[in-house]
């Protein structure tokens, strides 16, 4: 039996070894960066100046709307950094939500209404909702005037739809955890064309472990310290911060291509975690046109014609000619990972 395990331990150490930086890439992105996809509108549009809309949530319940807007702020933080110019959240929202008295079916809940059904069903666009929605008209026309609005009234050529699937703590003495399920969605005001969008869930839980009888105590508060708001505000914080890295910082003019990077760049037939078999590959320097970017990896048209995929640490994105794309993010280097 041990010699077994042994065998099987050593084949695995070689296994990673053969793999190199390539394996640990795909594991880290497959279960330590948000799931993201970023589509070539999103550079044949570059949009320059985009609406972050108010959030919605999978309930309707006010709290949750609350809560809602919290995310949204903690996301524009951080997007408000970037080179986009965004519209400013007080004057986006006096155009949306003007003045008046609280009801059950507000501009707010009409909205967020539309949203959480879009992400329900599953629906990849909100015009799939024309020929869905009879008996919610009015809450599908709220969603339209509030893009028509960000774009007639305030130029924005892109918006931002953001969704609370889960945000909350439990708190159990012994034990609490805190938890955040997002979505989010980058799209084009013109044609409603996704251009960027990323799914994260974070959550944290706190359990007093420790030997020494005179630490319970103190362990125990850390336990209850948790339990409180503010650090579920610094839960979507970081999480918000891990999702707007994923955003690109490049532009493009025309067609955008991977470079291949490597001396002999693998391709696979899909995202995978086992790079450690030989596979078919591209001479570095090699160009392939680019069809999107999903959670640390090119999908591109291979030399065949056929959809491949590498990964993002072994490509270049460059225009037409082969130059790289200009990026016109000066504060870029504030979203690099630290490993």
């Amino acid at each position: 039996m041990r010699s077994t395990a042994g065998a099987l331990a050593t084949g695995v150490l070689l296994l990673l070894a053969t793999g190199g930086c390539s394996s640990y890439e795909a594991y880290r992105v497959r279960f330590d960066a948000p799931d993201y996809v970023v589509t070539p509108d999103y550079y044949a549009r570059s949009p320059r100046r985009v609406a972050v809309l108010p959030f919605a949530a999978r309930s309707l319940k006010g709290k949750n709307l609350e809560n809602a807007q919290v995310c949204r702020l903690a996301f524009y933080q951080h997007f408000s950094a970037r080179d986009f110019e965004d519209v400013e959240l007080q004057t986006l929202d006096r155009k949306l939500l003007p003045e008046e008295k609280p009801h059950a079916r507000g501009h707010l809940r009409q909205f967020a209404d539309v949203v959480r059904k879009l992400d329900v069903v599953g629906l990849t666009s909100f015009l799939d909702l024309k020929t869905m929605l009879k008996r919610d008209d009015r809450d599908a026309e709220t969603f339209r005037s509030w893009v028509r609005t960000a774009t007639e009234d305030l130029d924005a050529d892109a918006y931002v739809l953001g969704l609370t699937r889960g945000y909350g703590r439990l708190y159990a003495v012994a034990f609490s955890s805190i938890g955040l399920a997002t979505h989010l969605e980058l799209r084009s005001t013109r044609d409603d064309a996704l251009l960027w969008s990323a799914d994260y869930r974070a959550r944290d839980v706190f359990l007093p472990l420790t030997i020494d009888p005179l630490s319970v105590p103190m362990a125990l508060f850390d336990v209850w310290r948790n339990s409180f708001g503010e650090a579920l505000d610094v839960l979507a914080f970081k999480t918000y911060r891990s999702m707007v890295r994923t955003l690109p910082a490049g532009r493009a003019v025309g067609a955008v291509w991977v470079r291949a990077e490597r001396k002999k760049t693998r391709l696979f037939a899909q995202p995978t975690l086992w790079t450690f078999w030989p596979r078919p590959a591209v001479k570095k320097g090699a160009r392939l046109k680019f069809l999107q970017e999903r959670r640390g990896w090119y999908q591109c048209a291979g030399p065949d014609g056929r959809e491949v995929w590498l990964l993002v640490r072994d490509g270049t994105l460059v225009d037409e000619v082969g130059g790289p794309l200009p990026k016109n993010d000066p504060l870029g280097g504030l979203w690099k990972t630290d490993r």
